[in-house]
């Protein structure tokens, strides 16, 4: 199971930001959300940004996630 946790970019270089969630950093391809920039709350996965979130949105969903890992352990998938 694949659970996209919030996150925020850190940096771009080209096509690619550098995604930091929840302190695991990864790269992923900004091409499906060109306007995203550094300092943009972002959800991504596959390798890609899929949307950009507003800071109260991605709060709200690592709270979720959160309450979730506080009853049943997830696996966490540090490239995605």
């Amino acid at each position: 199971m694949c659970l996209s946790r919030p996150g925020r970019v850190l940096r771009r270089q080209g096509a690619m930001v550098e995604v930091d969630t929840s302190g695991g950093l990864g790269w992923h391809s900004a091409l499906t959300r060109p306007e995203v920039r550094a300092g943009d709350w972002v959800l991504t996965h596959a390798g890609a940004v899929l949307t950009i979130l507003t800071r109260e949105e991605a709060a709200e969903m690592a709270d979720a996630v959160a309450e979730l890992e506080a009853t049943t352990p997830l696996p966490r998938d540090e490239t995605t």
